[in-house]
């Protein structure tokens, strides 16, 4: 139910597992299954994850269903790229119980190698699907090979967008490199960036993209090739594949500002629309526009205008966003600072309007909601401070207390569906998934105070 973060002075961020093992997870991505000595950071390294892993905390506690796949081949390939066996994914009993664990016995592929050297595997990707990038993928040897060369490394800070393009950067040995959102890695020219102009500087390989998404993978880079020696086993890398998903809306003109579109208010086209990661960068742009869908000559104003569409998507968690014009304000989906918070307290506690608010319960007319999660009841103040009630307290004239869970404002107080019926901010997609319907309401001031401005 809630993230502590800094407990012991590390800037760590906290979280539990079924078991009730406490984790912690450090900046630069380190995790550590925690030794329960007091106040000390000490513990097991489990592994370390991608930054993004500790700015977004939720991604150490938000499960996807993510079955292995049977039937895929697989190539084994010698030093000089020659395959020399295939095989294909499939359930294979390895403990020989005459039971197919789905976690540990599913997609497995193996080979009998019978001269001693190194090699390299490689997918055979199948139509539909896009391969995962990571240690064994196309661009993985280029990555290491860049690494190696390079001298690669984090420092801490990706500096993004230090040079104007949506880029992060990196330490070499002498100098800096920096990764364009297409996955492009330049090495710097030493002077361009900052405030003084775009960033430029020298092609020295092109990635996937997924580098400019992950640069822990080109800075910690994994050699493809393994030595592998005659009868003796060697664990191989694993391989992650996923169906692109589809993000779709509209656009409309909401006269009224009620956040939902009306018969009379018009869908917009020249609305720019932007997808946005999870580590806040505009990963895809598009525009609504005319779409013909039904097969008839003509637009029909009310079913093919204000589309917009992001194909080819990566799942994951997404913002979607509209971009505003000076004067504009956004009505659908509503937002406000603190929706963000509020969607994700909800999906941690599962909060639930139980039909009575009881503000005759406490002093200052508190307002409760239960927490299913929790198994017990939480209450909000009239200044919007979430508390997570202590039934020893109360009730008036006694007062409440509790732990503080998180601070909203007066407005979740004032209507406290907005807490338990929070909206989600951001889209999660999944392979083969697809959201529609996203749609933006927006209104402009200038269209109810004329274009002069509300004072013109």
């Amino acid at each position: 139910g809630k993230f502590f973060v800094n407990a012991f002075g590390g800037q760590e961020k906290w979280v539990r597992s079924a078991n009730k093992d406490w984790y912690f997870i450090r900046p630069d991505g380190t995790l550590t299954k925690w030794d329960n000595r007091a106040n000390q950071l000490t513990g097991t390294v489990v592994t370390r994850l991608p930054e993004r892993f500790y700015r977004d905390e939720y991604l150490l506690v938000e499960s996807v269903s993510e079955p292995y796949l049977n039937g895929w081949t697989i190539e084994l390939r010698n030093a000089g790229g020659t395959i020399v066996q295939t095989a294909v994914t499939s359930d294979i009993d390895l403990n020989n119980n005459g039971t197919i664990d789905p976690e540990t016995e599913r997609g497995v592929y193996r080979f009998t190698v019978l001269v001693s050297g190194n090699y390299t595997v490689r997918e055979v990707q199948q139509v539909g699907f896009v391969q995962s990038a990571g240690a064994a993928t196309v661009d993985a040897a280029a990555a290491f090979t860049l690494d190696q060369s390079r001298g690669l490394f984090y420092t801490g800070n990706y500096f993004t967008n230090f040079g104007g393009r949506g880029e992060h950067w990196l330490r070499q040995s002498s100098g800096w490199v920096y990764v364009l959102p297409d996955g492009s890695v330049f090495n710097w020219d030493g002077r361009s960036g900052g405030a003084r102009s775009l960033v430029n500087g020298t092609l020295l390989q092109k990635l996937d993209p997924i580098y400019h998404q992950n640069p822990q993978l080109l800075s910690d880079a994994v050699n493809p090739q393994f030595s592998v020696t005659a009868g003796v086993d060697a664990n191989l890398p694993a391989f992650g594949n996923y169906i692109p998903t589809t993000i779709s809306g509209r656009a409309f003109e909401d006269t009224n500002q009620d956040g939902i579109r009306n018969a009379n208010e018009l869908f917009r086209n020249n609305r720019v629309i932007q997808l946005v990661d999870r580590d806040g960068n505009v990963v895809s742009q598009a525009t609504t526009a005319d779409l013909e869908s039904n097969g008839t000559a003509g637009i029909n104003p009310d079913t093919e205008r204000g589309i917009y569409r992001f194909r080819d998507v990566v799942p994951g968690r997404y913002t979607v966003r509209q971009v505003l014009n000076s004067g504009e304000y956004q009505t659908a989906p509503f937002r406000d600072a603190l929706a963000e918070i509020a969607y994700r307290v909800d999906q941690e506690l599962n909060l639930q309007f139980s039909g009575n608010f009881f503000e005759s319960f406490g002093t200052n007319q508190e307002r409760f909601l239960y927490s299913r999660t929790l198994a017990a009841w939480t209450y909000i103040t009239r200044a919007g401070e979430l508390f997570r009630w202590n039934p020893t307290s109360g009730p008036a004239p006694r007062p409440l207390t509790g732990t503080l869970i998180a601070r909203f404002d007066a407005t979740f107080y004032a209507n406290p569906a907005k807490l338990y019926s929070a909206p989600p901010t951001s889209i999660r997609t999944v392979s083969a998934g697809t959201q529609s319907n996203y749609d933006f309401g927006f209104f402009d001031l200038d269209t109810i105070f004329g274009d002069s401005g509300l004072f013109g």
